[in-house]
């Protein structure tokens, strides 16, 4: 957990991982990658920051770490474009796998390499540290961390 200055709480809310998907059209054209550098013969839907930085990929599986800068026509800013684009068959995506969950579920998306993961840090909750919180924050608060904040491949 990320330390914080006296007058703030904080609650571990979830990890979250990032997967690679494409669309039954696009793979039934272009065939499914079998590692992370097979992405690099792709047709990558890749994404830039506002400043200008372009994302790389982060893979891992076992301990083997794998980054590759993928290729593609398609330069984006947002995860929303980008499945939109995965979605229209324009090539592979990026993308937090619960912002994919329904996409998922409905075979609208499929998930790549699903051994190869980016586990990313947890969320966390950060709110003022009284020694008399309110009724509505303890609330919050449990309610919060009673969900289950699971992945979309179990």
């Amino acid at each position: 957990m990320p330390s914080t200055p006296g007058e703030v709480g904080t609650s571990a809310l979830a990890g979250r991982s990032s997967g690679v998907m494409a669309s039954p059209d696009y793979l039934r054209k272009r065939g499914r990658p079998d590692s992370p550098r097979d992405l690099l013969q792709h047709d990558c839907i890749r994404r830039r920051f506002p400043g200008g930085t372009m994302v790389t990929w982060k893979f891992e599986r076992d301990g083997d770490e794998v980054e590759i800068t993928p290729k593609g026509r398609l330069t984006l800013s947002s995860a929303h474009q980008e499945l939109q684009a995965a979605l229209a068959g324009s090539g592979v995506a990026h993308l937090f796998e619960d912002y994919v969950r329904d996409d998922v579920e409905q075979g609208r998306v499929i998930e790549l390499l699903g051994d190869w993961k980016q586990k990313l840090p947890s969320w966390y909750l950060y709110y003022p540290s009284r020694r008399h919180t309110s009724a509505a924050m303890r609330v919050f608060l449990e309610y919060i961390r009673s969900q289950r904040w699971t992945p979309i491949i179990k």
